[in-house]
């Protein structure tokens, strides 16, 4: 049998290795601190870049303010200086307009007409000293930093200055850095793959040890248990869960191994009773009324054997999981009172006196409670001498669950008995005396009806002043 996920079938997409996942945590982290990386050094070359070209453009500002300052009206200053940049440089580094407030133009860079139109600057300013600052490109293809002023340019009403300054070799040298840094990430990614898988596969190296350890454990090596200890502190867990269940493994053959034994030691008694008493009554002709109690005495071993196989199919089935009874809410006190009602003849005869308390409600199955009790009180007449008192009370506890308990005043056990009367076929000495024709399945039995019920079992017992056995059921639930 194989546990499956609620998802469905398995597949590798949904389900990768541990080792595919622990490689693409490694690579996913890989990759976003690298791209983080990239993004941050992009960033930060670009404004580098513009506060390097912003800062350059505030100055020729600043110096054109000054002159217009000094020289309000005198623009040959300027005129000369700007004329120079555009005529003795091939690809002038920067490129200035000005213009009065009317739109005319005062003075331009040669060229720049062609290459950073008016059009391209939109500077549409609500007051002076106010300075946008925008990268375009220009119709020569090189990129620009455009920048728009407001100056009192030769008149009072003022004028404006476009400024544009070549910031293409900058652009170019981010852009190859860029190129740089997506092969140093591709890069990255290749290396961390492969560091990733090496990584995952080193770190789950004491898994497959472990599962190693595992492999080895068979039937004859049950008894062998794993160190803690000896693993990483995440496995130690693990190895604790798998110490635990090979003891319940383990405790689980011992307790089938007996059984099987003691199975086949009830089962041979009758079969050699049957054998024995069929092979004499064959050894010669006899009346009919020797016959008549053979069969009568082969009939009791047969009754005995039918009983013997009834209850190790009740246990079969408590314990199958898919073998669950229909639970009701009903009055235990119906069934008990039952029970007590058919051993009141088997006490009289034994002169043994058995009574009956309480009431309540109950959540289970009437039919095994009436069992349980009737496996109980049946103990109880068996191993009780004349005299004694057999006493079966129900009482509702102050948490809602329901107590039943059947008491004796007989002879009572060991302490070392009383944590195995619940054993299949475990029968105490005394037992063995004083009920040969047990099986050592009743109380068994009582066990699973208990764990059935998902409630709990306790036994007091003393030599020579009783027993008294406590079966304790869950309350019933709001919707019983």
């Amino acid at each position: 049998m194989f546990w499956k996920s609620s998802s469905g079938s398995y597949s590798f997409f949904r389900k990768p290795s541990i080792t595919g996942r622990l490689a693409l945590l490694y690579i996913l982290s890989a990759v976003i601190s690298l791209l983080c990386g990239i993004v941050y050094i992009t960033w930060s070359m670009y404004q580098v870049m513009e506060q390097a070209d912003r800062d350059f453009v505030q100055g020729r500002l600043q110096t054109y303010r000054a002159l217009f300052s000094d020289s309000p009206g005198d623009l040959e200053i300027i005129r000369k200086d700007i004329e120079w940049e555009g005529t003795n440089v091939a690809t002038p580094e920067y490129y200035i307009r000005i213009e009065d407030s009317s739109g005319r133009l005062l003075i331009e860079t040669p060229g720049m007409s062609q290459v950073l139109p008016s059009s391209l600057f939109h500077c549409d300013l609500p007051h002076p000293r106010q300075v946008t600052t925008r990268y375009v490109k220009g119709a020569n293809g090189r990129e620009y930093l455009i920048s728009c002023d407001l100056e009192p340019v030769g008149r009072p009403s003022g004028g404006m200055i476009q400024i544009g300054l070549d910031a293409t070799a900058e652009i170019k040298a981010i852009r190859k850095k860029q190129i740089q840094l997506a092969f140093i990430f591709i890069s990255g990614i290749v290396a961390a793959t492969g560091v990733g898988v090496l990584v995952a596969r080193k770190a789950l190296t004491p898994l497959r040890d472990i599962t190693g350890v595992a492999e080895q454990i068979t039937v004859e090596r049950i008894n062998e248990r794993l160190d803690p200890l000896q693993w990483p502190v995440e496995l130690r867990r693990f190895a604790s869960a798998f110490n635990g269940m090979l003891g319940r493994l383990e405790d689980s053959f011992t307790k089938l191994s007996q059984s099987s034994s003691n199975l086949a030691h009830e089962l041979r008694t009758p079969i050699n009773n049957l054998l024995g008493v069929t092979e004499v009554a064959l050894t010669r002709e006899r009346p009919p009324e020797e016959y008549r109690k053979t069969l009568e005495s082969n009939a009791e071993e047969y009754h005995r054997l039918s009983r013997l196989i009834d209850d190790m199919l009740f246990l079969a089935r408590a314990e199958h999981p898919a073998q669950r009874v229909e639970f009701v809410l009903f009055d235990p006190a119906q069934e008990i009172e039952k029970v007590c009602a058919f051993y009141e003849p088997v006490a009289e005869d034994k002169g043994i006196t058995i009574s009956y308390s309480g009431s309540g409600r109950m959540y289970g199955a009437p039919q095994m409670l009436e069992r349980a009790v009737s496996n109980l009180v049946g103990n109880a007449l068996q191993y009780s001498p004349s005299g004694c008192t057999v006493e079966v009370r129900t009482l509702t506890a102050a948490d809602g669950s329901q107590e039943v308990v059947v008491s004796d005043s007989g002879h009572g056990m060991k302490p070392e008995e009383v944590h195995r009367i619940f054993d299949r076929f475990y029968r105490g000495d005394r037992h063995r005396t004083l009920h040969p024709d047990g099986s050592g399945l009743g109380l068994s039995i009582v066990k699973s009806i208990v764990e059935l019920h998902h409630g709990a079992i306790s036994v007091e017992s003393s030599p020579d002043l009783g027993t008294t056995i406590l079966l304790r059921f869950p309350p019933p639930p709001p919707n019983a």
